[in-house]
């Protein structure tokens, strides 16, 4: 009720009533419920998580909190480059995992949503290139730290992170764009609406009955990240970044390396081939020299960069020189790589992101589901 608090303790007795309450339900008998949908974890939120899963931790399938990075401050868009910043997904995991797994060991936790700012976004920002480095930097944080689903809210008519407006036309639009609407009917090669489409370690979970908008940055990143990243996460030792961090400082890495088993379902790859997926925050090129079993492997390289003059703040994306967009209203374009000889060192562009496909490595780990 309107101006009325709920302490945990209470909440979690309201969940249990409302599981006790569609059980007998045949068409609910078997749903499953999420909870509590909480927020930033700051001193009380955290009391009201622990509350909850004192009294309900059993009764719900997963926990559910939301994160926003920026919380109601103007930025400017080098914001977005910012070390910290992206850390603070990393923090939150941490002390939600602290008190879920106190209560109930392994419970599951999802990401309830996620935004770059407050208030619905932030107008030419939260929509440009340089926000897509939060989205990349979450998916590979959430896998790392064992987080399986995300479920991103703004898609539709919400701030200035949505894909359409309210008569269904595409937001922002390249030039020549006319648009396009599909269902839940397609081939499963773009990402629809009132589905639940599963890569990585992830579920993403789109609301409502609406295509995502394929000319927004996040778009395709999502849609590269689902064809090429596979469920088993790899760990990563990158030689002059694995540094000693001096007393009472922490240690934010520019450069950001995740590692996956590539999609199995990708026929391009045979199993055993692994993705790597980079971030690079520094203002200067930064060269990745592969070692190991990975030293002598063709990599494909889908590297994405900013189109057209704003720079950062493109709202337009190219992969390896050619600007995404879709070919006609149902056919998405050939996500195209571009072949690295074996052994070549990785270049990659300052203040980009891209993923590298290090192809018939035969990974032991990547072979077997």
């Amino acid at each position: 009720m309107h101006g009325r608090a709920v302490n945990g303790s209470q909440l979690g007795k309201d969940y249990i009533q409302l599981k006790s309450l569609l059980q007998p339900i045949r068409i609910y008998s078997r749903a499953s419920l999420y909870g509590p949908n909480i927020g930033r974890p700051r001193k009380n939120v955290i009391a009201l998580l622990d509350g909850f899963m004192k009294v309900a931790g059993s009764t719900v399938d997963a926990v559910t909190w939301q994160h926003c990075y920026i919380d109601g401050r103007v930025v400017k868009v080098m914001d977005f480059l910012k070390t910290r910043l992206l850390d603070t997904l990393s923090d939150q995991i941490r002390k939600i995992q602290k008190v879920v797994n106190t209560y109930t060991p392994g419970k599951k936790i999802w990401l309830e949503g996620v935004v770059t700012t407050s208030a619905g976004g932030t107008n030419n920002l939260s929509d440009s290139y340089a926000a897509g480095f939060l989205w990349l930097n979450t998916l590979g944080m959430l896998a790392n730290q064992g987080i399986d689903v995300v479920i991103r809210h703004s898609f539709f008519d919400h701030g200035y992170n949505h894909l359409v407006d309210q008569n269904f036309n595409p937001l922002p639009m390249p030039s020549g764009y006319k648009g396009m609407l599909t269902s839940c009917a397609g081939n499963g090669e773009g990402l629809h609406g009132s589905c639940a489409v599963t890569w990585d370690t992830h579920s993403i979970i789109l609301p409502g009955y609406l295509t995502l908008y394929p000319g927004i940055v996040d778009y395709w990143l999502s849609l590269l990240y689902k064809r090429l990243i596979g469920p088993k996460v790899l760990a990563v030792h990158v030689a002059g970044l694995q540094r000693k961090p001096r007393p009472g400082r922490v240690i934010r890495d520019k450069l950001r390396i995740y590692a996956h088993c590539t999609n199995h379902h990708n026929h391009n790859y045979v199993r055993g081939s692994i993705t790597l997926f980079i971030i690079n925050l520094h203002r200067s090129r930064k060269k990745i020299k592969l070692a190991g079993t990975l030293r002598d492997k063709l990599v494909h390289q889908y590297l994405l960069q900013p189109y057209g003059q704003e720079g950062l703040k493109s709202k337009s994306v190219q992969l390896n020189g050619q600007l995404l967009v879709m070919v006609d209203d149902g056919t998405l374009p050939e996500l195209k790589p571009r072949p690295l000889r074996a052994g070549r060192t990785l270049v990659i562009p300052p203040v980009t992101m891209g993923f590298y496909v290090v192809k018939n490595v035969n990974a032991l780990a990547c072979r077997y589901r």
